[in-house]
């Protein structure tokens, strides 16, 4: 990510994002191929796919000139959904570890949002749906009964079994669902 602003131009806000044009064609192409990586950024939990530029060519206004507007790569939706379902199942498995071994609370909660943040991403991938941002994801990807039965933990009890109940969902599901 290169760089932005959050502008307000009158009573409008407005999100600008600068992006160097080479790095934009080498993320479209390995994108194309099914590739992608998963950088770290303030403000992503699950951290952000290199093909949210992608994404946003796909979805944003272009300001000047003339950009492509890719449509989401089936080789993308394929090997983005199996790599996001993995990683969703391995936060939700840290996070009960992180809850038995230690009763460390704080990780396992931080690590069952990001199970569910990445089961989202791996749902909205199988249905070759952009996603720019974290923002309203879980709901986006009709995850959101898993979400509301961990947030209704009120001990580590309730806890433990929520993240047990929510790994074996994910486990279970298919994400092109």
């Amino acid at each position: 990510m290169n760089g932005g602003a959050w502008l307000t131009v009158g009573n409008r806000h407005v999100d600008v994002h600068y992006r160097d044009l080479d790095q934009v064609e080498h993320w479209l192409a390995e994108a194309e191929a099914g590739r992608f990586a998963k950088e770290l950024l303030l403000f992503y939990a699950a951290g952000i796919p290199t093909y949210v530029l992608a994404a946003e060519l796909a979805t944003n206004v272009v300001l000047h000139g003339e950009l492509p507007r890719p449509s989401y790569p089936a080789r993308l939706a394929d090997q983005a959904s199996r790599r996001w379902l993995a990683d969703a199942q391995a936060s939700l498995w840290y996070a009960a570890s992180a809850l038995v071994s230690r009763g460390d609370v704080t990780v396992a909660h931080a690590y069952a949002a990001r199970g569910l943040i990445e089961a989202s991403h791996a749902r909205l991938a199988a249905r070759r749906e952009w996603v720019l941002n974290e923002k309203g994801i879980v709901a986006r990807a009709g995850l959101t009964p898993l979400a509301n039965r961990m947030l209704a933990a009120r001990d580590t009890t309730a806890l433990a079994a929520a993240i047990e109940y929510v790994s074996a969902e994910i486990g279970r599901f298919d994400p092109r669902q």
